[in-house]
């Protein structure tokens, strides 16, 4: 049985736009605190969390399922 993160990264892999706002909502937080915490820099952490989410949506077959809020 896939978990909720699987079945959203198939189905972001086959164009489910919805799929990827649910994974943007779920993630969103957890990644900028995880790149805020390197950086130390809000709009650079801004930045690089929209540069995650964006290879995601152009590019999502290489996504690794069980992302514990850093996974990519």
């Amino acid at each position: 049985m896939l978990s909720l993160d699987q079945y959203l990264i198939e189905r972001i892999k086959q164009g489910d736009l919805e799929s990827f706002d649910e994974l943007y909502r779920q993630y969103l937080r957890p990644i900028y605190g995880y790149i805020y915490k390197r950086v130390n820099h809000r709009e650079d952490a801004q930045d690089i969390t929209q540069d995650v989410f964006t290879k995601i949506a152009r590019k999502p077959h290489p996504l690794r399922v069980g992302m514990n809020g850093g996974g990519y």
